[in-house]
């Protein structure tokens, strides 16, 4: 007698393709978004949450630049536990960088979609991951949600915000093309920059391409030599490192070395910040590390990219007189990997850390799809830190 087959079990679907197929049909629970941010420096968060009958529910986050670039970030997670997502939204609101209200779903859409039709107009493609979150969002032609305008651009015009020249080399003639010359801005900070001169030749800085790090002190008659841990907030496992600075070392040049020591790739905008104010871009020429910290136990952060909210926790461990001509940065110590760039932010990288460390591959791939890939296709080891590589690197950037 044949022995029966077992039933197959039904196969789940992946991310990308459950948000694409269902993701409209689940009910929304609440919408975010960071509207202070959005006035002020022209970009901020915008999160969608639907909510499953079982509990679980499924996130979408867009990284709104609605002063020219529409969609510069999104991400999604699919079929997230309750017990998850709880500390998801806790480490997202939580979060001093961020300004995060409760708002209508109607508000949301428009900022959204009025981003991404503003972008269009100067030839400018939404985030590719996009493409999938949008399913997260209503129709942009569902009838139900009324068009809201809302302003967009800096001064009735489209202002362009890059991370680097590179960056503003690829998109400056997207911009000619379809704006036109002159009618546009562009800046590499997002606090206003004022339209660059029209002369500005392409050929300028190709010397960036093979720059090496070079390191600003300003002219100060008492300079002390100060030890801080620079760590990764909201991360587990831990990350951090330690390092040693002048006190008259420029924020600009901090900025340098914290990308350098952690490993990230300078690709994103950066803020520093102080629990009275946030430091303007225009002023890391001006102030030094030491300005920000009175004592030891002092602290400051430093926000990197704006869309995944990596915020540094940095702490004056360590403060003596030092000579003024004594410019030497030492690294002394580290624990932790940097985590990927774009990989969805501080509670995104630990939960697939803690999958990845478990050995559950599987779920790794069915609760983060195309993102996972990228710690498995690359043999990413979270624990990793290289101390005498991380102090070789330093020197060979900033000449000790």
């Amino acid at each position: 007698m044949a022995k029966k087959s077992k039933p197959q079990q039904p196969q789940q679907l992946s991310p990308e393709r459950f948000i694409r197929e269902r993701g409209r049909s689940i009910p929304v629970e609440k919408c975010y978004l960071d509207l202070e941010s959005i006035k002020e420096l022209g970009e901020g968060q915008a999160v969608i949450v639907r909510q499953h009958t079982g509990g679980k529910r499924t996130i979408g986050a867009f990284l709104i630049d609605a002063w020219c670039r529409g969609v510069r970030d999104a991400f999604y997670v699919a079929r997230m536990e309750e017990s998850d997502y709880e500390d998801f939204m806790d480490r997202l609101l939580g979060n001093p960088a961020q300004h995060l209200e409760e708002v209508p779903y109607e508000v949301l859409h428009n900022w959204v979609f009025g981003a991404v039709e503003y972008a269009a107009e100067a030839g400018l493609a939404p985030h590719k991951d996009f493409a999938v979150a949008r399913y997260l969002l209503e129709d942009d032609e569902d009838e139900r949600f009324p068009i809201i305008e809302y302003e967009f651009g800096l001064n009735g015009k489209h202002h362009l915000v890059c991370n680097s020249y590179q960056e503003l080399e690829r998109l400056k003639p997207v911009l000619d093309a379809n704006l036109g010359k002159g009618n546009y801005t562009w800046g590499t900070n997002p606090f206003g920059v004022a339209a660059q001169d029209e002369d500005w030749d392409d050929d300028e800085d190709e010397e960036d391409d093979d720059w090496v790090g070079s390191v600003d002190f300003r002219a100060d008659e008492e300079v002390f030599r100060l030890t801080l841990r620079i760590e990764l907030a909201n991360v587990k496992p831990p990350v951090w490192r330690k390092v040693e600075v002048p006190s008259n070392m420029l924020l600009d040049s901090f900025h340098e070395l914290i990308q350098t020591v952690m490993g990230w790739e300078n690709a994103h905008l950066h803020a520093f910040r102080t629990k009275e104010r946030n430091i303007e871009e225009g002023e890391e020429w001006d102030l030094a590390v030491g300005d920000l910290l009175e004592k030891v136990g002092s602290k400051f952060t430093y926000e990197y990219d704006f869309g995944d909210g990596w915020v540094h926790k940095i702490t004056l461990q360590k403060m003596e007189a030092a000579d003024p001509s004594d410019h030497a940065i030492r690294v002394l110590g580290g624990k932790g990997a940097c985590p990927p760039e774009d990989i969805g932010g501080p509670w995104i990288y630990s939960r697939m850390v803690e999958l990845l460390l478990s050995g559950d591959n599987k779920r790794l791939k069915s609760e983060f799809g195309a993102r996972a890939e990228r710690l498995l296709d690359e043999d990413f080891d979270p624990a990793w830190f290289d101390l005498e590589e991380v102090q070789e690197y330093v020197g060979d950037m900033f000449g000790e």
